[in-house]
């Protein structure tokens, strides 16, 4: 083989397995974050994090810390409650709006997407539903 092709051959190696070696890492940091992101969402979780960010001196101090947040719990709830609620009735506001310009085709569409988002918000993202099984198909069906 000659020099030339030898080179090339080398660069290309090495341009695959950093592109492979990129992309694991990338993947590994995502899927990190993302069961992070879980952890949170979980009862109680995102008072574990607060509580593992703060680090109580004792045991006085994280049973009041606790109390404070699980009184602070129900608010939040509250208003994601009530910003879930603003979201629907201004996407179905705008759905209406859009109904009378759209094709059958694209109305169709748009009702498949808005389901697809729906799920998501609902706790079935891309592992395969909310408990992180794998077995099902991206578009939710069992495989």
């Amino acid at each position: 083989m000659k020099a030339r092709t030898k080179s090339a051959l080398l660069l290309i190696t090495t341009l695959v397995v950093g592109g492979l070696v990129g992309a694991v890492t990338t993947g590994a940091i995502v899927n990190n974050r993302l069961d992070q992101l879980e952890k949170m969402r979980r009862p109680g979780g995102f008072a574990d994090k607060l509580i593992q960010v703060i680090e109580p001196t004792d045991e006085a101090q994280d049973a009041q810390i606790r109390a404070a947040l699980d009184r602070s719990h129900e608010r939040f709830e509250a208003i994601r409650r009530e910003c879930r609620g603003l979201y629907v009735a201004h996407r179905d506001s705008m759905r209406a709006d859009l109904a009378p310009v759209l094709t059958s085709d694209q109305q169709t569409r748009l009702d498949e997407w808005f389901s697809r988002d729906w799920r998501k918000r609902n706790g079935h993202r891309g592992r395969g539903g909310p408990d992180g099984r794998r077995d099902r198909s991206p578009r939710g069906e069992p495989r």
